[in-house]
């Protein structure tokens, strides 16, 4: 087993200008001020609530070490996996997925790293067929520590209605329970955002609810103009709040997890000019991912991004994957989206969020602007620019900032395979963060108090 260590990022003290010196020429856009407040907690968070799909399509972690490597550089602290009983055993539950793979090898080895496993059991030929006792079957055969339980996926697309997905529910939790007592469900797993739907299921499991599921993609049905895709991320803070008010209101966990995300829920959903939708190999992928994390990490939810191996819609690059060959990429390379993501988790190359949400004052439809705490006793500023074409210079106040170096870690819009570009400055200027952001970027920057 290869050892897994974590790299501490190395703070500069070279003074090095913020503005990158191989940036293309793009309009200067409006000037931009911004106040960050570390006095001022909006939300807290945890680091497991970033996370990824795995699709079981494809390699998996123990099936290749280079994706192994790949999904250990990332260094997210969830994970969804579809599981079922099949063929006698416990094996993968996803559609047209190997039935050979085995779940309980899979489960520790995402265990042992210490990434907490959200299990959403299937059944034995679909997603919702769960046989009387497979859940106890399933939940013998990978245990239940480090382990989150969820309810069958996606019940709504399959003609199940609220009544039965409940049903279901109730038959899966009170087998876990025969297991272990206190174990909670998640669902309702519900294939879009639906407020009734989901206030309902947490009604139905009343003590037994663990958290809300749902998924959201950024569109599939039809395809979106860039502009309002982009636009449209903050929705996705908005429902989580929304779903925590509800839960608040009737006294139960306030846990919402948006447990599939993507640009879109396909590649063929007919963005001109010839239908496929090459803006998942693009910049704009890495800003949307960006946002979308952002606004659900700061109200207080979780996401996971679907999924590891998923063709042009996946995380890392997969092998033989008919509509990646154009791109001419090494097996399991990173794309655009994980840069999304390692805006938050550092990939091991500056410290990962941790907890706490800071007040931002300034953000715009165009710049979005994220504080949070990170686990190196710092902090972390993600900043966001979903213009598509003017560079916004951006001055950020700091208050209550206690004495502090920074580092600035950026893409590039030109090269959205690429990993960030790091400029390095060693204090900011009278409490102020001076930044240029070109359009389509996504830059963190790290700040560590002395």
């Amino acid at each position: 087993m290869p050892n897994f260590t974590r790299r501490q990022f190395v703070y500069g003290l070279s003074a090095i200008p913020l503005l990158l010196r191989d940036w293309p020429a793009f309009a200067q856009g409006q000037a931009l001020n911004f106040t960050v407040d570390f006095d001022r907690i909006v939300a807290q968070s945890s680091p497991q609530n970033l996370g990824i799909c795995c699709t079981t399509y494809g390699a998996t972690a123990i099936s290749s070490e280079v994706l192994a490597q790949a999904e250990n550089s990332l260094d997210f602290r969830r994970v969804r996996i579809p599981i079922g009983y099949r063929d006698g055993r416990v094996t993968t539950s996803a559609q047209g997925a190997p039935t050979t793979l085995d779940i309980p090898r899979l489960v520790d080895w995402y265990r042992e790293r210490n990434i907490r496993v959200l299990a959403v059991l299937g059944g034995r030929t679909t997603d919702i067929d769960i046989a009387p006792g497979d859940a106890k079957r399933i939940a013998n055969a990978i245990g239940t520590d480090g382990i989150d339980f969820s309810s069958v996926n996606e019940p709504n697309t399959k003609g199940v209605d609220e009544v039965r997905t409940l049903r279901i529910s109730r038959q899966i939790l009170a087998e876990l329970r025969q297991l272990e007592p206190e174990l909670k469900l998640w669902g309702p797993v519900w294939a879009w955002y639906q407020r009734e739907a989901l206030e309902n299921w947490a009604k139905g499991m009343a003590e037994g609810f663990g958290g809300l599921s749902y998924h959201h993609y950024g569109m599939g049905t039809n395809s979106l103009p860039t502009a309002q895709a982009l636009a449209e991320t903050a929705t996705f803070g908005r429902e989580v709040r929304e779903m925590r008010g509800i839960l608040r209101a009737l006294n139960l966990p306030e846990k919402v997890a948006v447990t599939e995300m993507n640009f879109s829920w396909r590649f063929d959903d007919g963005t001109p000019p010839d239908g496929k939708n090459r803006r998942f190999f693009s910049a704009v992928n890495t800003v949307w991912c960006a946002s979308v994390y952002g606004h659900i990490l700061s109200s207080g939810g979780s996401a996971n991004i679907y999924g590891n191996q998923n063709g042009p819609l996946g995380v890392w690059s997969q092998p033989n994957e008919p509509h990646l060959k154009e791109l001419d990429l090494p097996d399991f390379a990173p794309m655009p989206a994980y840069r999304g993501a390692a805006a938050w988790t550092g990939a091991r190359n500056f410290p990962h969020f941790k907890d706490s949400f800071y007040e931002v004052k300034g953000t715009t439809d165009t710049v979005e602007l994220f504080a949070a705490n990170n686990e190196a006793n710092g902090y972390n500023l993600v900043l966001i620019n979903k213009s598509e074409s003017e560079t916004h210079s951006l001055e950020i106040e700091l208050k209550n900032c206690p004495p502090t170096t920074f580092a600035l870690c950026q893409s590039n819009r030109t090269q959205p395979f690429a990993a960030p570009q790091q400029t390095i400055r060693a204090t900011p200027t009278n409490g102020k963060l001076n930044i240029a952001l070109p359009p389509l970027t996504v830059a963190t920057a790290v700040l560590q108090p002395h």
